[in-house]
């Protein structure tokens, strides 16, 4: 009987491993899988275009790179009261500018320039001087928060 009551031992012991070794399995899985959806995001190049009238808005310009697809969903400055991505677009021969709520980032390289889709600052605190620098935080759904120093152009 001690041989049987100990083989029987041995079969709970190996389910037992089968289902601590599966669940493993599972739990690393996941935990790969939810370090592939977050995004690592760059953001470079960011300028911005000289302003002295500080009742007129600027514009922020930039490159994105992002190893996965991802949305700009917030940004902040001290230097602007309201910071805001907009689109330029031809309709009817005329170019509109549109806010845009959010912001889809796909996988790679993405410009923001003037005559695209770029960020408007708006209640500039300060007139942007050729040369000067404020920080500038971007929100991204998966990438987290990035903060980037633009460079006043011209300086």
């Amino acid at each position: 009987m001690e041989p049987a009551r100990a083989t029987n031992l041995g079969t709970k012991t190996m389910k037992t491993f089968k289902t601590f070794a599966a669940a493993s399995a599972v739990i690393g899985a996941l935990v790969f899988a939810s370090s592939i959806a977050s995004a690592d995001v760059t953001v470079k190049k960011a300028m911005a275009m000289p302003l002295d009238d500080t009742s007129k808005p600027g514009a922020v310009m930039l490159v994105i790179e992002s190893d996965a697809a991802d949305r700009l969903t917030g940004i902040q400055t001290p230097a602007a009261g309201i910071a805001q991505v907009h689109n330029n677009k031809e309709k009817a021969g005329k170019m509109r500018m549109r806010r845009t709520e959010a912001f889809d980032i796909p996988v790679g390289t993405t410009t923001m320039a003037h005559d695209g889709t770029h960020i408007m600052l708006m209640q500039v605190g300060a007139p942007l001087s050729p040369g000067a620098e404020f920080p500038l935080t971007l929100t991204f759904e998966k990438g987290g928060t990035v903060e980037v120093m633009v460079k006043v152009m011209g300086g």
